[in-house]
Protein backbone atom coordinates (compact mmCIF):
# COMPACT_ATOMS: atom_id res chain seq x y z
CA UNK A 1 0.00 0.00 0.00
CA UNK A 2 2.72 2.49 0.97
CA UNK A 3 4.76 1.59 -2.08
CA UNK A 4 1.72 2.08 -4.34
CA UNK A 5 1.24 5.56 -2.89
CA UNK A 6 4.92 6.31 -3.49
CA UNK A 7 4.66 5.09 -7.08
CA UNK A 8 1.60 7.25 -7.61
CA UNK A 9 3.45 10.32 -6.37
CA UNK A 10 6.97 9.81 -7.72
CA UNK A 11 6.44 7.64 -10.82
CA UNK A 12 2.92 8.52 -11.80
CA UNK A 13 2.99 7.15 -15.34
CA UNK A 14 4.31 3.79 -14.11
CA UNK A 15 1.54 3.75 -11.51
CA UNK A 16 -1.07 4.36 -14.20
CA UNK A 17 0.47 1.70 -16.43
CA UNK A 18 0.21 -0.88 -13.64
CA UNK A 19 -3.43 -0.03 -13.00
CA UNK A 20 -4.19 -0.25 -16.71
CA UNK A 21 -2.49 -3.64 -16.92
CA UNK A 22 -4.67 -4.94 -14.09
CA UNK A 23 -7.91 -3.29 -15.26
CA UNK A 24 -8.06 -0.93 -18.26
CA UNK A 25 -11.35 0.59 -17.09
CA UNK A 26 -10.34 1.33 -13.50
CA UNK A 27 -8.74 4.77 -13.85
CA UNK A 28 -11.77 6.31 -15.55
CA UNK A 29 -14.34 4.60 -13.31
CA UNK A 30 -16.68 6.73 -11.21
CA UNK A 31 -15.33 5.16 -8.03
CA UNK A 32 -11.76 6.27 -8.73
CA UNK A 33 -12.55 9.69 -10.17
CA UNK A 34 -14.94 10.58 -7.33
CA UNK A 35 -13.17 9.03 -4.35
CA UNK A 36 -9.45 8.81 -5.01
CA UNK A 37 -8.02 9.85 -8.33
CA UNK A 38 -4.66 8.76 -9.70
CA UNK A 39 -2.75 12.05 -9.86
CA UNK A 40 0.37 12.90 -7.87
CA UNK A 41 -0.36 14.50 -4.50
CA UNK A 42 -0.36 18.30 -4.71
CA UNK A 43 -1.04 19.02 -1.03
CA UNK A 44 0.15 15.74 0.45
CA UNK A 45 -1.46 13.45 2.99
CA UNK A 46 -1.82 13.61 6.75
CA UNK A 47 -1.09 10.27 8.43
CA UNK A 48 -2.79 9.01 11.58
CA UNK A 49 -2.38 5.42 12.75
CA UNK A 50 -2.48 3.45 15.99
CA UNK A 51 0.84 1.92 14.94
CA UNK A 52 3.34 3.91 12.88
CA UNK A 53 5.86 1.70 11.07
CA UNK A 54 8.50 1.69 8.34
CA UNK A 55 5.95 2.40 5.62
CA UNK A 56 5.11 5.77 7.10
CA UNK A 57 8.78 6.71 7.17
CA UNK A 58 8.99 5.99 3.44
CA UNK A 59 5.84 8.04 2.80
CA UNK A 60 7.34 11.01 4.64
CA UNK A 61 10.70 10.70 2.92
CA UNK A 62 9.11 10.50 -0.52
CA UNK A 63 6.93 13.56 0.06
CA UNK A 64 3.58 11.77 0.19
CA UNK A 65 2.84 12.48 3.87
CA UNK A 66 3.44 16.19 4.38
CA UNK A 67 0.09 17.92 5.08
CA UNK A 68 0.38 19.43 8.55
CA UNK A 69 -2.49 19.76 11.01
CA UNK A 70 -2.89 21.75 14.19
CA UNK A 71 -4.54 21.06 17.54
CA UNK A 72 -6.33 24.42 17.21
CA UNK A 73 -9.79 23.56 15.89
CA UNK A 74 -10.75 27.10 14.90
CA UNK A 75 -7.48 27.55 13.04
CA UNK A 76 -7.92 24.27 11.15
CA UNK A 77 -11.40 25.36 10.14
CA UNK A 78 -10.06 28.61 8.72
CA UNK A 79 -7.26 26.81 6.88
CA UNK A 80 -9.63 24.28 5.32
CA UNK A 81 -11.98 27.08 4.24
CA UNK A 82 -9.08 28.94 2.58
CA UNK A 83 -9.49 31.75 5.12
CA UNK A 84 -6.22 31.28 6.98
CA UNK A 85 -4.47 34.36 8.31
CA UNK A 86 -0.71 34.85 7.88
CA UNK A 87 -0.38 34.00 11.56
CA UNK A 88 -2.32 30.74 11.01
CA UNK A 89 0.02 29.70 8.23
CA UNK A 90 3.09 30.58 10.27
CA UNK A 91 1.88 28.64 13.31
CA UNK A 92 0.98 25.62 11.18
CA UNK A 93 4.39 25.56 9.50
CA UNK A 94 6.16 25.98 12.83
CA UNK A 95 4.20 23.60 15.08
CA UNK A 96 1.88 21.54 12.89
CA UNK A 97 2.25 17.76 12.63
CA UNK A 98 1.92 15.65 9.49
CA UNK A 99 1.89 12.28 11.30
CA UNK A 100 0.27 11.12 14.53
CA UNK A 101 0.59 7.68 16.09
CA UNK A 102 -0.13 5.93 19.37
CA UNK A 103 3.07 3.90 19.19
CA UNK A 104 5.99 3.50 16.80
CA UNK A 105 7.46 0.14 15.82
CA UNK A 106 10.29 -0.65 13.41
CA UNK A 107 13.99 -1.23 12.82
CA UNK A 108 16.89 0.54 14.56
CA UNK A 109 17.10 2.85 11.53
CA UNK A 110 13.42 3.63 11.96
CA UNK A 111 13.90 4.59 15.62
CA UNK A 112 16.82 6.82 14.66
CA UNK A 113 14.56 8.54 12.14
CA UNK A 114 11.89 8.99 14.81
CA UNK A 115 14.46 10.56 17.14
CA UNK A 116 15.63 12.94 14.42
CA UNK A 117 12.07 13.89 13.52
CA UNK A 118 11.15 14.29 17.16
CA UNK A 119 13.82 16.93 17.66
CA UNK A 120 11.72 19.20 15.45
CA UNK A 121 8.40 20.71 16.47
CA UNK A 122 6.57 20.31 13.15
CA UNK A 123 6.88 16.65 12.21
CA UNK A 124 5.61 13.74 14.33
CA UNK A 125 3.22 13.60 17.24
CA UNK A 126 1.97 10.98 19.69
CA UNK A 127 -1.60 10.66 20.87
CA UNK A 128 -3.60 8.30 23.03
CA UNK A 129 -5.02 5.23 21.32
CA UNK A 130 -8.49 6.49 22.22
CA UNK A 131 -7.87 9.70 20.29
CA UNK A 132 -6.29 8.05 17.26
CA UNK A 133 -8.99 5.38 17.03
CA UNK A 134 -12.09 7.45 17.70
CA UNK A 135 -13.71 10.69 16.62
CA UNK A 136 -16.96 10.44 18.60
CA UNK A 137 -15.81 12.18 21.77
CA UNK A 138 -14.93 15.72 22.74
CA UNK A 139 -12.40 16.06 19.91
CA UNK A 140 -14.89 15.40 17.11
CA UNK A 141 -14.85 18.88 15.59
CA UNK A 142 -11.04 18.99 15.63
CA UNK A 143 -10.72 15.49 14.15
CA UNK A 144 -13.23 16.41 11.44
CA UNK A 145 -11.07 19.33 10.38
CA UNK A 146 -7.81 17.38 10.60
CA UNK A 147 -9.05 14.30 8.75
CA UNK A 148 -10.34 15.70 5.48
CA UNK A 149 -11.58 13.12 2.97
CA UNK A 150 -10.22 10.36 5.20
CA UNK A 151 -9.55 6.82 4.01
CA UNK A 152 -9.46 4.15 6.70
CA UNK A 153 -7.58 1.08 5.48
CA UNK A 154 -7.50 -2.34 7.14
CA UNK A 155 -6.84 -5.94 6.17
CA UNK A 156 -9.00 -8.91 7.07
CA UNK A 157 -8.86 -12.71 6.76
CA UNK A 158 -12.23 -13.52 5.21
CA UNK A 159 -15.38 -11.69 4.13
CA UNK A 160 -18.89 -12.41 2.93
CA UNK A 161 -20.59 -11.13 -0.22
CA UNK A 162 -22.57 -8.81 2.05
CA UNK A 163 -19.54 -6.99 3.45
CA UNK A 164 -19.15 -8.65 6.83
CA UNK A 165 -15.56 -9.56 7.65
CA UNK A 166 -13.49 -11.50 10.18
CA UNK A 167 -9.96 -10.58 11.17
CA UNK A 168 -9.27 -12.21 14.50
CA UNK A 169 -11.03 -15.55 15.07
CA UNK A 170 -11.36 -18.81 13.15
CA UNK A 171 -14.74 -20.60 12.81
CA UNK A 172 -13.81 -23.02 15.62
CA UNK A 173 -13.18 -20.16 18.04
CA UNK A 174 -9.39 -20.10 17.91
CA UNK A 175 -8.16 -16.53 18.22
CA UNK A 176 -5.33 -15.78 15.80
CA UNK A 177 -5.08 -12.03 16.25
CA UNK A 178 -6.32 -9.20 18.38
CA UNK A 179 -8.97 -6.95 16.91
CA UNK A 180 -6.86 -3.89 17.65
CA UNK A 181 -8.39 -0.73 16.28
CA UNK A 182 -9.93 -2.31 13.19
CA UNK A 183 -13.56 -1.90 14.20
CA UNK A 184 -12.86 1.67 15.29
CA UNK A 185 -11.24 2.61 12.00
CA UNK A 186 -14.09 1.05 10.03
CA UNK A 187 -16.69 2.89 12.07
CA UNK A 188 -14.83 6.19 11.59
CA UNK A 189 -15.46 5.69 7.89
CA UNK A 190 -19.10 6.36 8.71
CA UNK A 191 -18.61 9.01 11.41
CA UNK A 192 -16.72 11.60 9.37
CA UNK A 193 -17.89 13.46 6.24
CA UNK A 194 -16.51 12.26 2.90
CA UNK A 195 -14.88 9.27 4.60
CA UNK A 196 -14.51 5.75 3.21
CA UNK A 197 -13.56 2.49 4.89
CA UNK A 198 -11.51 -0.05 2.93
CA UNK A 199 -11.08 -3.70 3.85
CA UNK A 200 -8.34 -5.52 1.95
CA UNK A 201 -8.03 -9.30 1.68
CA UNK A 202 -6.66 -11.95 -0.62
CA UNK A 203 -9.39 -13.63 -2.64
CA UNK A 204 -7.82 -17.04 -2.04
CA UNK A 205 -5.29 -18.63 0.26
CA UNK A 206 -3.12 -21.68 -0.27
CA UNK A 207 -3.83 -24.58 2.07
CA UNK A 208 -1.51 -27.41 1.08
CA UNK A 209 -2.31 -28.07 -2.57
CA UNK A 210 -5.75 -26.51 -2.32
CA UNK A 211 -6.80 -22.97 -3.01
CA UNK A 212 -9.39 -21.92 -0.44
CA UNK A 213 -11.59 -18.92 -1.12
CA UNK A 214 -11.56 -16.16 1.47
CA UNK A 215 -14.92 -14.96 0.19
CA UNK A 216 -17.35 -17.13 2.17
CA UNK A 217 -21.14 -17.14 2.13
CA UNK A 218 -21.16 -17.28 5.93
CA UNK A 219 -18.55 -16.75 8.64
CA UNK A 220 -18.23 -18.47 12.00
CA UNK A 221 -17.29 -15.19 13.67
CA UNK A 222 -17.47 -11.55 12.61
CA UNK A 223 -15.14 -8.66 13.41
CA UNK A 224 -16.78 -6.06 11.15
CA UNK A 225 -20.57 -6.42 10.75
CA UNK A 226 -22.32 -6.19 7.41
CA UNK A 227 -24.05 -2.92 8.26
CA UNK A 228 -20.63 -1.24 8.17
CA UNK A 229 -19.90 -2.50 4.67
CA UNK A 230 -18.09 -0.13 2.38
CA UNK A 231 -15.17 -0.85 0.04
CA UNK A 232 -13.99 -4.46 -0.19
CA UNK A 233 -10.76 -4.96 -2.14
CA UNK A 234 -9.04 -8.12 -3.40
CA UNK A 235 -6.31 -8.68 -5.96
CA UNK A 236 -9.06 -8.78 -8.58
CA UNK A 237 -10.60 -5.39 -7.96
CA UNK A 238 -12.77 -3.17 -5.79
CA UNK A 239 -16.36 -3.79 -4.71
CA UNK A 240 -18.25 -0.69 -3.59
CA UNK A 241 -20.84 -2.01 -1.13
CA UNK A 242 -21.93 1.18 0.60
CA UNK A 243 -25.67 1.80 0.16
CA UNK A 244 -25.94 -1.29 -2.07
CA UNK A 245 -28.73 -3.85 -1.82
CA UNK A 246 -27.89 -7.45 -0.94
CA UNK A 247 -28.28 -8.50 -4.57
CA UNK A 248 -25.99 -5.69 -5.71
CA UNK A 249 -23.44 -6.64 -3.05
CA UNK A 250 -23.43 -10.26 -4.21
CA UNK A 251 -22.82 -9.29 -7.84
CA UNK A 252 -20.10 -6.77 -6.98
CA UNK A 253 -18.25 -9.16 -4.66
CA UNK A 254 -18.50 -11.97 -7.21
CA UNK A 255 -16.63 -9.66 -9.58
CA UNK A 256 -13.61 -9.66 -7.23
CA UNK A 257 -13.80 -13.34 -6.23
CA UNK A 258 -11.46 -16.02 -7.55
CA UNK A 259 -12.93 -18.06 -10.40
CA UNK A 260 -12.71 -21.25 -8.32
CA UNK A 261 -15.35 -20.01 -5.88
CA UNK A 262 -17.76 -18.22 -8.21
CA UNK A 263 -20.14 -21.05 -9.09
CA UNK A 264 -20.55 -22.16 -5.47
CA UNK A 265 -21.31 -18.61 -4.34
CA UNK A 266 -23.80 -18.13 -7.15
CA UNK A 267 -25.55 -21.34 -6.08
CA UNK A 268 -25.70 -20.10 -2.49
CA UNK A 269 -27.06 -16.75 -3.66
CA UNK A 270 -29.79 -18.41 -5.70
CA UNK A 271 -30.65 -20.79 -2.87
CA UNK A 272 -30.96 -17.83 -0.49
CA UNK A 273 -33.01 -15.83 -3.03
CA UNK A 274 -30.35 -13.13 -3.31
CA UNK A 275 -30.16 -13.84 -7.04
CA UNK A 276 -33.15 -14.83 -9.10
CA UNK A 277 -33.38 -18.62 -9.58
CA UNK A 278 -35.08 -18.08 -12.94
CA UNK A 279 -32.57 -15.65 -14.41
CA UNK A 280 -30.27 -18.24 -15.96
CA UNK A 281 -28.72 -15.73 -18.36
CA UNK A 282 -27.59 -13.55 -15.48
CA UNK A 283 -26.05 -16.52 -13.68
CA UNK A 284 -24.36 -17.75 -16.83
CA UNK A 285 -23.00 -14.30 -17.63
CA UNK A 286 -21.58 -13.84 -14.13
CA UNK A 287 -19.99 -17.29 -14.03
CA UNK A 288 -18.59 -17.22 -17.55
CA UNK A 289 -17.17 -13.73 -17.34
CA UNK A 290 -15.47 -14.25 -14.01
CA UNK A 291 -14.10 -17.67 -14.92
CA UNK A 292 -12.21 -16.03 -17.75
CA UNK A 293 -10.66 -13.23 -15.70
CA UNK A 294 -10.24 -13.94 -12.01
CA UNK A 295 -7.29 -16.25 -11.56
CA UNK A 296 -3.73 -15.99 -10.31
CA UNK A 297 -2.19 -16.47 -13.76
CA UNK A 298 -3.97 -13.39 -15.04
CA UNK A 299 -2.47 -11.28 -12.22
CA UNK A 300 1.01 -12.77 -12.67
CA UNK A 301 0.96 -12.18 -16.42
CA UNK A 302 -0.35 -8.63 -16.06
CA UNK A 303 2.37 -7.68 -13.60
CA UNK A 304 5.23 -9.64 -15.19
CA UNK A 305 6.59 -6.70 -17.26
CA UNK A 306 6.76 -4.52 -14.14
CA UNK A 307 8.51 -7.26 -12.18
CA UNK A 308 11.07 -7.61 -14.97
CA UNK A 309 11.64 -3.85 -15.17
CA UNK A 310 12.22 -3.62 -11.40
CA UNK A 311 9.17 -1.44 -10.76
CA UNK A 312 7.57 -4.16 -8.60
CA UNK A 313 9.84 -5.89 -6.10
CA UNK A 314 9.25 -8.46 -3.36
CA UNK A 315 10.43 -5.95 -0.75
CA UNK A 316 10.00 -2.50 -2.32
CA UNK A 317 10.64 -0.63 0.94
CA UNK A 318 13.74 -2.60 1.81
CA UNK A 319 14.39 -5.70 3.90
CA UNK A 320 16.84 -7.18 6.39
CA UNK A 321 17.09 -10.16 4.03
CA UNK A 322 20.08 -10.14 1.70
CA UNK A 323 19.47 -10.71 -2.03
CA UNK A 324 20.56 -14.32 -1.56
CA UNK A 325 18.14 -14.81 1.35
CA UNK A 326 15.31 -13.30 -0.66
CA UNK A 327 15.92 -15.89 -3.38
CA UNK A 328 15.92 -18.60 -0.72
CA UNK A 329 12.60 -17.40 0.70
CA UNK A 330 10.93 -17.97 -2.67
CA UNK A 331 12.58 -21.35 -3.19
CA UNK A 332 11.86 -22.68 0.30
CA UNK A 333 8.24 -21.54 0.04
CA UNK A 334 7.91 -23.56 -3.15
CA UNK A 335 9.39 -26.63 -1.46
CA UNK A 336 7.03 -26.25 1.49
CA UNK A 337 4.04 -26.19 -0.85
CA UNK A 338 5.32 -29.17 -2.84
CA UNK A 339 5.78 -31.24 0.33
CA UNK A 340 2.03 -31.18 0.97
CA UNK A 341 1.40 -33.18 -2.21
CA UNK A 342 2.86 -36.63 -2.91
CA UNK A 343 2.52 -36.02 -6.64
CA UNK A 344 4.36 -32.68 -6.56
CA UNK A 345 7.01 -33.99 -4.19
CA UNK A 346 7.64 -36.99 -6.47
CA UNK A 347 7.97 -34.62 -9.42
CA UNK A 348 10.48 -32.51 -7.49
CA UNK A 349 12.47 -35.61 -6.50
CA UNK A 350 12.57 -36.78 -10.12
CA UNK A 351 13.87 -33.42 -11.28
CA UNK A 352 16.37 -33.38 -8.41
CA UNK A 353 18.16 -36.43 -9.84
CA UNK A 354 19.29 -34.37 -12.83
CA UNK A 355 19.48 -30.98 -11.13
CA UNK A 356 22.53 -28.80 -11.59
CA UNK A 357 23.79 -26.20 -9.18
CA UNK A 358 22.19 -22.89 -10.24
CA UNK A 359 22.87 -20.60 -7.28
CA UNK A 360 26.11 -21.27 -5.40
CA UNK A 361 25.55 -18.41 -2.95
CA UNK A 362 22.13 -19.69 -1.91
CA UNK A 363 23.38 -23.25 -1.58
CA UNK A 364 26.26 -22.05 0.59
CA UNK A 365 23.93 -19.93 2.72
CA UNK A 366 21.99 -23.10 3.56
CA UNK A 367 25.21 -24.93 4.47
CA UNK A 368 24.86 -27.34 1.55
CA UNK A 369 27.89 -26.32 -0.54
CA UNK A 370 29.73 -29.52 0.43
CA UNK A 371 27.11 -32.14 1.32
CA UNK A 372 28.46 -35.04 3.35
CA UNK A 373 25.49 -37.40 3.61
CA UNK A 374 22.90 -38.80 1.24
CA UNK A 375 20.29 -36.62 2.92
CA UNK A 376 22.33 -33.47 2.40
CA UNK A 377 22.95 -34.36 -1.24
CA UNK A 378 19.20 -34.80 -1.71
CA UNK A 379 18.46 -31.49 0.05
CA UNK A 380 20.97 -29.70 -2.15
CA UNK A 381 19.45 -31.09 -5.33
CA UNK A 382 15.88 -30.30 -4.23
CA UNK A 383 16.93 -26.78 -3.38
CA UNK A 384 18.56 -26.42 -6.80
CA UNK A 385 15.27 -27.40 -8.44
CA UNK A 386 13.32 -24.91 -6.37
CA UNK A 387 15.83 -22.12 -7.00
CA UNK A 388 15.65 -22.77 -10.74
CA UNK A 389 11.86 -22.70 -10.73
CA UNK A 390 11.61 -19.48 -8.73
CA UNK A 391 14.38 -17.52 -10.41
CA UNK A 392 13.26 -14.32 -12.16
Amino acid sequence: LCYALILRHTQNQTYRNILNALNPTLIDSDLITQHGGVESFEIGLYGCSEMVNEGFRALVQQGVVRRRVSEDSAMMERINANKATPDDNERLAKNGKYLHGAFYLGSPEFYQWVREQGQQHNTLGMQRVSQVNSVTGEHYHLEKEQRLYPRFINTCMMATPFGGAVSDTLPDGRVVSGVGGQYNFVSMGFNLPNARSMLLLRAVRQQGQQQISNIRWTLGNVTVPRHLRDLLITEYGIADLRYATDAECVKRVLAITDESAVDELIAEAVSSLKLSPNNTSEKSELSGQLAADNNADQIVNALAPFRQSGDLLDYPLGSDFTDTEQRLVRALSLLKTAMSSKKDMLSMLTKAVFAKKVDSEAIARMGLANPKSVKEHLYQRLLNVALAQTSD
